[in-house]
């Protein structure tokens, strides 16, 4: 299987399907459709989105109960040489090649490995080209009844260690109006720079942690003023904060003392992004039993917590396991990533145990309120 998944990952690393190249990631969806069909897959894309999707299922249904999710957009490469996938002894390098590329392949490859039988189990494959720029494709697919019993995701930071919590995510913008006059005589007019700074201010004293622990806080983007204008009073400003918390609590009071700082300093607020953080519950019997069957493969369990995120969020937000775990690999957005050929096929070995070895066959539950048909108008 190793020289199958080889290919077919070295074909999608070709496809330069950054987030925002919308054509490209068009391709990229359509060779993995053209790749899945004569499977006997319920296969429903979108290829009218700025951001296309497939989700294919063994059966006709939204509920499959076990999901592989992969999202094949990338940001964009270094140099062109990382959209030609490269073999140096047992790495294979490439953009995407392990941010997440390799796990579509091994999907695409495992499908193929069971054909045969695929129609006794309830599984299902989804691939997006969003989750660099926030995944929200994952969000419209379960706000459209996507139901799986538990999602296998692998974009996990570190090898073969799996999340058991990451933070979730809130990014807002802070807007202040001011009025223009010159820098010369600042007390007839309202400065919006002036009006925006100790708003921050007062933020970074209430989140001054940098421990990994503790919720953090980061102003990333500030915005005031006009080029080769040093001489004018701003009237507008504007800054961009990234909160990040593992703790739920946690980020429904950041958002409350953002709330206060805005109005105690006249601002206006827009929160962009409010997502949930992830904390994995080992006693829930998919996880127990993904649990086992690592710890049969290579001796432990290794769990860690994630300082970074992935769509595993969203599918925390709706109270569905997510197991997020990958092979050895290294360099994600950097020039050398890359993925480790001689743990791909140790990697599917796992995914293809846990599919013949958890509840996975056909339950006799009705699928009729899940089907898949109209998904695109819902």
């Amino acid at each position: 299987m190793r020289a199958n998944i080889e290919h077919t990952l070295t074909k999608l690393i070709a496809f330069p399907s950054i987030s925002s190249d919308t054509a490209s990631c068009r391709d990229v969806i359509l060779f993995a459709q053209q790749e899945l069909e004569g499977l006997g897959l319920s296969i429903t894309t979108d290829f009218e989105s700025n951001h296309p999707w497939l989700l294919a299922t063994t059966q006709n249904t939204l509920a499959p109960k076990l999901l592989l999710a992969a999202h094949l957009d990338i940001v964009p490469p270094s140099t062109p040489k990382q959209l030609t996938a490269q073999v140096m002894g047992d790495k294979l390098y490439g953009r995407g090649a392990y941010d997440m590329k390799f796990a579509a392949a091994c999907f695409i490859e495992l499908l193929k490995s069971r054909h045969r039988e695929l129609a006794l189990y309830d599984i299902g494959i989804l691939f997006t080209t969003d989750e660099e720029i926030g995944g929200r494709s994952v969000l419209k697919l379960l706000h459209a009844g996507l139901e799986p019993s538990v999602v296998i995701l692998p974009d996990s930071a570190a090898p073969w260690v799996i999340e058991q919590r990451a933070k979730g995510i809130i990014h807002a913008q802070l807007t202040a109006k001011g009025s223009h006059g010159h820098a010369s005589r600042p007390w007839e007019n309202e400065n919006a720079i002036h009006k925006l700074l100790p708003a921050l201010e007062q933020l970074r004293q209430t989140y001054p942690s940098l421990q990994p622990e503790a919720p953090t806080l980061s102003v990333t983007i500030i915005n005031g003023g006009m080029p080769s204008a040093i001489n004018l009073i701003p009237a507008n400003a504007e800054a961009f904060i990234d909160i990040r918390a593992f703790d739920r609590t946690e980020l429904k009071k950041a958002k409350q003392t953002l709330q206060k700082v805005a109005k105690e300093y006249s601002l206006e607020l827009h929160v962009h992004v409010d997502d949930p953080s992830l904390v994995l519950d080992k006693t829930n019997p998919y996880i127990q039993t993904f649990t086992d069957l690592i710890t049969k493969q290579r001796g432990t369990a290794l769990f860690a917590d994630s300082q970074g995120a992935s769509d595993g969020r969203h599918f925390a937000g709706y109270n569905i396991p997510c197991i997020i775990l990958s092979p050895e690999g290294k360099g994600v957005h950097q020039a050398d990533e890359w993925v480790s050929l001689a743990d791909l096929e140790p990697f599917c070995t796992l995914l293809e145990s846990y599919i013949l070895q958890t509840d996975l066959f056909l339950a006799n539950k009705s699928k009729e309120a899940h089907k898949l048909d109209g998904i695109l108008h819902r």
